[in-house]
């Protein structure tokens, strides 16, 4: 399955108005969306 950044994006936010910090998104996106899906320094930018 193909996901674009648009989405990345919008899950991103959503862990940022939750207060979460950027390990932590990247954490549960590699999660659901497997290993190759971001790195950290991505998500943090």
């Amino acid at each position: 399955m193909e996901i674009n950044n648009v989405h990345y994006r919008h899950i991103l936010l959503y862990y940022f108005k939750k207060g979460k910090r950027a390990a932590d998104a990247h954490k549960k996106i590699c999660r659901a969306y497997g290993d190759d899906a971001l790195t950290e320094r991505v998500c943090q930018k």
